[in-house]
C-alpha cells in the first residue's frame, strides 16, 4: 500500500495517509486539482489531478471535484480556501476545521527550517528529509538488528561486486600501462625509465583496490539506499546511532575503521554475533548500526528476522568455496609429502 502526501492551504506537507484517506479528502473538496501531491515512487511532486485516478478511477477522476459544503454559522467559509496556521510538525495531520479563520502563514514560516532553499518558488520537496536522514525515517518502534549471519553474507556479495570491478579496472590499466611501456622500450632500450614504469605500474594497480572499495562502500551506505548491494540482497542497511541516514563523511569514517577489525584478525567482526545490538568493533568505534531494512520506517511491522534464501544461498555457497579451498591445499599437501617421501 502506497503512502501519500499532499500539500494543505498553507503549504505545508500532509501524511503519510493512504489511498482511502485521499479519496476522502477529494470527497470533501481539500484536494484541488493543483493541489500537489506525492506517493512513494515518484521523484517529483505532481498535480493531483495527474494522480487522481490512481486512488479514485478513471470515470471519476474526470468529473470535477465536488463543492465543499459550508460549515453552520460560518456561510461561504471552506476548509481548502481558508488560510491557517501551520501545524507545529509538518508529518501531522489535521482532520477537523478550524474553528474560525485563523492569520495567514507565510511559505516560509510553515515550512520546516531543515526544508528551507534558495528556491522559495518551488519549496515543495519529495518528503525526503536532510542527507542525513532517510526519506522516511521515523524514530522509536520494534528494531531488527542484523546479526552475523546475514552481514557475512552480504559481505560476500559485496566482495564479489568489488573483484569484479577491480579487475575490470586492472585490465584496462596493464593495456594502457602495457602500451606506455612498449612504446618507451623502443625508443629508449636501454633507458631506467622501463624498470621504473613497472613499478609505477604495480603500485597503481594494488592502489587502485582500496580506492574501488572505499568508493563503492562510502557511495552506497550513504545514500538514500544506505545499504551496498550485498545488503540490499539479504535486505538490511546502516544507519547513524539514532537509525538516521549516514553522511558521507561519516560513511567514510566507518570504512576506515574496518582496519581495526583487519588488526584485531577479525575479531572485530565476529563481535556483530554476540554484542547487545549486533555491532562489530567497527560500528562502535563510527557509531553506527546494520538494521533491517524496515527498521525505522513507518513500516517495522515489514521487518524480518529470519536469514532469507539470500543469506542461506551465499552461506551455502561460501561453505562450499571454504571445503573446496580446503581440498585443494590438503591436495597440495599431500603431492609435497610423497614426492618428498
Amino acid at each position: 500500500m502506497s503512502h501519500w502526501y499532499y500539500s494543505d492551504s498553507t503549504r505545508t506537507r500532509q501524511g503519510p495517509v493512504d489511498a482511502e484517506a485521499m479519496a476522502q479528502l477529494h470527497r470533501e473538496g481539500r484536494l484541488a486539482p493543483d493541489t500537489l501531491v506525492w506517493r512513494e515512487g515518484l521523484t517529483e511532486w505532481q498535480p493531483w489531478r495527474t494522480l487522481m485516478s490512481e486512488v479514485l478511477g478513471t470515470d471519476v477522476a474526470l468529473s470535477p471535484p465536488p463543492a465543499p459544503a459550508a460549515i453552520d454559522g460560518e456561510a461561504g467559509f471552506t476548509p481548502a480556501a481558508t488560510p491557517t496556521t501551520a501545524p507545529e510538525s509538518g508529518d501531522a495531520i489535521d482532520w477537523g476545521i478550524p474553528a474560525s479563520p485563523r492569520p495567514t502563514a507565510t511559505v516560509t514560516d510553515a515550512l520546516p527550517a531543515s526544508w528551507a532553499t534558495a528556491d522559495s518558488a518551488s519549496p515543495y520537496a519529495p518528503p525526503r528529509a536532510t542527507l542525513a536522514e532517510s526519506s522516511d525515517y521515523q524514530a522509536g518502534g520494534e528494531v531488527v538488528y542484523a546479526g552475523f549471519l546475514k552481514r557475512f553474507a552480504a559481505v560476500v556479495i559485496d566482495g564479489f561486486a568489488i573483484t569484479i570491478a577491480y579487475y575490470a579496472v586492472v585490465i584496462i590499466l596493464m593495456l594502457v600501462f602495457g602500451m606506455g611501456l612498449g612504446a618507451l622500450g623502443s625508443m629508449t632500450p636501454s633507458s631506467d625509465a622501463l624498470p621504473a614504469g613497472m613499478v609505477a605500474m604495480f603500485a597503481v594497480i594494488y592502489g587502485v583496490y582500496p580506492i574501488i572499495s572505499g568508493l563503492y562502500y562510502v557511495g552506497f551506505e550513504s545514500s538514500s539506499m544506505q545499504a551496498t548491494l550485498g545488503k540490499m540482497a539479504v535486505g538490511i542497511k546502516v544507519t547513524d546511532g539514532n537509525g538516521q541516514r549516514l553522511r558521507p563523511t561519516h560513511a567514510l569514517g566507518r570504512w576506515v575503521s574496518h582496519l581495526l577489525s583487519y588488526l584485531t584478525l577479525y575479531v572485530g567482526y565476529i563481535m556483530a554475533g554476540f554484542t547487545d545490538r549486533k555491532r562489530g568493533l567497527h560500528d562502535m568505534v563510527a557509531n553506527t548500526l546494520v538494521v533491517d531494512r524496515w527498521a525505522y520506517t513507518g513500516r517495522p511491522d515489514l521487518q524480518r528476522r529470519e536469514l532469507g534464501v539470500v543469506t542461506i544461498v551465499m552461506l551455502v555457497l561460501a561453505g562450499l568455496a571454504i571445503l573446496g579451498y580446503g581440498a585443494i591445499l590438503a591436495f597440495v599437501v599431500a603431492l609435497g609429502a610423497m614426492g618428498s617421501s
